[in-house]
């Protein structure tokens, strides 16, 4: 489980075992949400607002980085 960002008390971290559509997961303060890569949107979870909307910034600035880290492990 490699953190691939970590950012004030939030970080963006990817399972090498999880199965699914390419997702990444936002941390935050012992919660998470579970995001899909391509769109953005969370499946699942819940964490802190202001975590989330920063998490999804980074995320979408760095898309092309998430997308070859799944690839590469998956």
């Amino acid at each position: 489980m490699p953190t691939l960002y970590r950012y004030r008390n939030w970080r963006i971290t990817m399972y090498f075992d999880d199965h699914g559509l390419p997702h990444f997961h936002i941390v935050c303060n012992g919660l998470e949400v579970v995001v899909l890569i391509e769109t953005l949107q969370v499946l699942e979870g819940e964490i802190d607002k202001r975590a989330l909307v920063e998490g999804l910034a980074w995320a979408a600035a760095n898309q092309p980085l998430l997308r070859k880290t799944w690839a590469d492990f998956h």
